[in-house]
């Protein structure tokens, strides 16, 4: 399979999942030209060592899906996770996660195409293999539930979108709250986020946001913002930090836990 863009870093010294990883992050970045290239010499890569239908090929499958998404060509983005789903079919015994991850993709590719009904029944099966694989309450599951408040605002069911987006801004309280606990505890290896971890949460936090703040839910909005704000302190992005916490602290009472949080945090790095 051809791709479009040479990736310009000379992977060749790196391992697959190493490869997949930095594709991934290249997509939930928007990088997505750079991820076709990457994905594709993933892609090229098992074909050559392990075959043309080895299990791991779905995870660059998903990276060429969701680029091509990004980039426009949803046809050629439906054809190349169909693939995927067929080289998934051949192992039925694939772990949750794998199957997670794919319908996951094919949810955001069936929400573009405007394939809403197709959209929630994959999106469902993603949220079920992902609670299976991590958890219900895990920040990995949060994805499934932030793409189908997506295709129920569609349908114009508000309800239940926000509670979704609830649903996903619990989540992130709840991942998020050790960095605030660490801080507290003087903790110097306080537990780290993950760069595809660290990308997700800023990209769903921050469609929150737009999401509340779009609907008036100033409260609502208001907690997002102190979400994202905790996230830009874990990752040293204190300017970004700051704002936040302005923005938050125009939304919420002073007196909220959230929100003291967010100050506590601030007072550190003054």
């Amino acid at each position: 399979m051809a791709g479009p863009v040479e990736y310009a870093v000379d992977m060749s010294g790196f391992t697959i999942v190493e490869m997949v990883t930095e594709a991934e992050l290249l997509c939930q970045q928007q990088s997505f030209h750079e991820a076709l290239g990457l994905a594709t010499q993933c892609v090229n890569r098992i074909e050559e060592e392990l075959g043309k239908e080895s299990l791991r090929l779905i995870d660059p499958y998903i990276v060429i899906g969701l680029a091509n998404a990004g980039l426009g060509m949803l046809t050629r983005s439906e054809k190349i996770l169909a693939v995927a789903n067929f080289v998934l079919v051949k192992h039925p015994d694939a772990p949750a996660e794998t199957k997670s991850k794919l319908y996951r993709a094919l949810g955001a590719m069936y929400t573009a195409r405007e394939k809403y009904p197709e959209a929630l029944r994959i999106l469902a099966d993603d949220v079920y293999h992902s609670s299976i694989a991590y958890g219900p309450e895990s920040s990995r599951t949060a994805g499934g539930y932030y793409l189908m408040a997506d295709v129920f605002d569609k349908y114009g069911d508000t309800d239940t979108s926000t509670a979704l987006r609830n649903k996903v801004a619990q989540i992130w309280r709840k991942s998020l709250s050790v960095v605030v606990e660490a801080s507290r505890a003087g903790e110097e290896d306080a537990p780290t986020l993950q760069p595809l971890e660290i990308a997700a949460a800023q990209n769903q936090l921050i469609g929150l946001i737009g999401n509340y703040a779009d609907l008036e839910l100033t409260e609502n909005e208001g907690q997002a913002s102190v979400l994202l704000s905790i996230l830009y302190y874990a990752i040293g992005e204190i300017d970004l930090m700051r704002e936040y916490v302005t923005r938050a602290s125009e939304k919420l009472p002073a007196g909220g836990k959230l929100l003291q949080d967010a100050n506590y945090l601030l007072d550190i790095v003054q």
